[in-house]
């Protein structure tokens, strides 16, 4: 266990990062991030920004893709079966 000086060092830390990691806690309870995520989805506003999309063949390339080039959406495996 550290002390208060360490907390907040650590805290200004994860605010700079890509890695949010500190949370002071939810705005909303869980369930409720379920409910309003339904409404988005069910209203055609929930869409997903899709980085690029890899062939199962090409597995390998996507994960050195997503360690190496730090991709800004999601990547996709797409199956063939």
């Amino acid at each position: 266990m550290g002390d208060t000086k360490q907390g907040m060092k650590a805290m200004l830390a994860s605010l700079t990062t890509k890695q949010f990691t500190f949370f002071i806690g939810p705005a909303m309870p869980q369930k409720d991030y379920l409910k309003v995520g339904k409404r988005l989805a069910e209203a055609g506003k929930l869409i997903p920004h899709i980085d690029d999309i890899f062939s199962v063949q090409d597995t390998a390339k996507a994960i050195a893709y997503a360690i190496e080039a730090h991709p800004q959406g999601k990547l996709v495996i797409k199956t063939d079966f």
